[in-house]
């Protein structure tokens, strides 16, 4: 028992020093945010469809807002699009978008994704329902 605790620390050991050669080094926040965020994008851009200022996904029964790309400082999001309920708010959706001051999420919304209003310094008010059941990491960070 303990030689085989002892064999598992090795192999560990030696996995976690290869994949800092392999990485060239650490992973810092800000990489490791880069590509999460590349990585959501080249996804995103692939199914995205847009009505206003707003690109979407639709899924079987619902609407995943992806990106707001307008410049009003007070935003609706509408709760149907396609004839189907806006239920997410997707990661990044508004990240950086600095002139928006106010936004109101419909109450068919259940989901908001990490990110979703990263860096959106100008926000200052914002109506959730009690129906948004989950917010993502770091979805009003620096706002």
């Amino acid at each position: 028992m303990i030689y085989s605790k002892k064999v598992l620390s090795l192999i560990l050991t030696a996995l976690m020093v290869q994949s800092i050669f392999v990485t060239g080094g650490t992973v810092t926040a800000a990489s490791y945010e880069t590509t999460q965020e590349s990585s959501y994008a080249q996804v995103q851009t692939a199914e995205s469809k847009s009505i206003g200022d707003f690109e979407y996904t639709v899924g079987n029964d619902s609407v995943t807002v992806t990106r707001y790309t307008g410049s009003d400082t007070e935003v609706s999001i509408p709760s149907q699009i396609e004839g189907k309920s806006v239920t997410a708010i997707g990661d990044y959706a508004f990240k950086d978008c600095k002139a928006v001051t106010g936004v109101n999420v419909p109450n068919t919304v259940t989901d908001i994704g990490s990110y979703a209003f990263n860096n959106c310094s100008s926000l200052v008010n914002i109506d959730i329902s009690d129906t948004v059941g989950t917010i993502g990491t770091y979805a009003f960070q620096n706002c």
